[in-house]
């Protein structure tokens, strides 16, 4: 057991939130590193005070659609691969909003995602899929949703940088 635990403690854990589809392959668009504390009755997570842009994915995304579909462009909104939670603490849910809609506008997708929902939401197009669901790295067959609102919003939860949860398993 102190083997396991001191395994444990070398982790980093990781908040996916909001994928893309391209080629089969499922990358996040968000994530924020978080650290987690056994209490009692709850787990304490502490988000980082960053959230990342998986600009890498992103890119390879843009270049392959691009190619296959013989235009050109990239994208404005994710120049910037991290975003300051210290910056954007009245606003993240804003900044996250559009940076959604700059990729479904640019992958001309059936639709754009609305973070304040808590139904899942998926936009598509002939090539590339997101949706708003939030996912852990260790997870196989599951995927977990978590909903943007239950928890004030992603956004807004990750920007107090703190929570206690319940009942996680």
């Amino acid at each position: 057991m102190e083997r396991n635990r001191a395994i444990l403690d070398k982790q980093e854990f990781y908040l996916y939130f909001c994928d893309v589809t391209f080629d089969k392959a499922k990358y996040p668009i968000f994530y924020v590193p978080l650290s987690v504390e056994r209490a009692v009755d709850a787990l304490n997570l502490t988000f980082d005070s960053q959230v990342y842009i998986n600009k890498r994915a992103l890119e390879y995304i843009v270049e392959q659609v691009n190619e296959t579909e013989g235009r050109a462009g990239n994208l404005q909104t994710t120049a910037e691969r991290i975003i300051y939670l210290a910056q954007h603490q009245q606003d993240l849910p804003a900044v996250l909003k559009t940076i959604l809609n700059e990729l479904c506008h640019f992958f001309q997708l059936d639709q754009t995602l609305d973070l304040t929902l808590p139904s899942i939401q998926i936009a598509r197009s002939q090539t590339v899929r997101l949706s708003n669901t939030c996912t852990s790295p260790y997870s196989t067959n599951q995927t977990k949703h978590w909903s943007m609102t239950t928890r004030k919003s992603a956004a807004a939860h990750i920007g107090d940088r703190q929570s206690a949860c319940r009942g996680i398993q």
